[in-house]
């Protein structure tokens, strides 16, 4: 979307026009997921384009944040950050950052997978919601390096902004810590859970 704003200027019988050319806002870099050590600060970070000024709006879990002792806000430029004082496991959760302009808004969030532990032999899913620009490309890697694909006992989907990663039988591979890792245009986001397999 794009505004024209056309300001005429009358001098001496002749017509002058300026053009301003508005943009909605965009996301150039997106936040990571919250991860580190208990009692640590850590930041979310996102850059910006579009027609300052901009209005930001800090969520957590769909409820918004507002600047307290407990979290710090920026705005500079194009910069915009989210300051978490002296992380706790309340913390952890999906943040979005809602950035609006006179002709648009848009939102990102960080991507959120939840810790599970299943018997062996079970069916296990790990899913995320996704929101952003596509194209999208989707991966999945246990254990750092080992990247995953279809295969006899496991199935990944992406559909209706869902990526899913489902193993249907659990057994002593499945056990890990899995990495869901989304790209497009304005960058890379990531977000992690550990599964447990119970009876090995």
């Amino acid at each position: 979307m794009l505004a024209l704003v056309i300001t005429t200027f009358l001098n001496w019988a002749e017509s002058f026009y300026h053009y301003i050319l508005l943009k909605p806002p965009s996301f150039t870099k997106v936040p990571q997921p919250i991860e580190g050590l208990k009692g640590k600060d850590v930041s979310l970070d996102c850059e910006l384009s579009g027609t300052a000024p901009f209005q930001i709006t800090w969520f957590k879990d769909k409820k918004p944040l507002t600047e307290s002792r407990k979290y710090k806000m920026l705005s500079e430029g194009s910069s915009v950050t989210l300051h978490v004082i002296g992380i706790e496991p309340q913390d952890v959760g999906q943040y979005e950052c809602k950035v609006s302009n006179s002709v648009g808004s848009e939102t990102c969030q960080t991507l959120k997978l939840s810790n599970m532990t299943v018997i062996l032999g079970q069916e296990v899913s790990l899913q995320a919601t996704v929101k952003g620009s596509e194209p999208i490309t989707v991966s999945w890697v246990q254990d750092k390096d080992h990247i995953l694909r279809d295969g006899d006992n496991r199935r990944i989907t992406f559909e209706n902004n869902n990526v899913t990663l489902k193993v249907f039988k659990a057994d002593a591979t499945t056990a890990g810590r899995y990495t869901c890792r989304l790209t497009n245009d304005a960058g890379t986001a990531e977000c992690f859970a550990n599964l447990n397999v119970l009876g090995l």
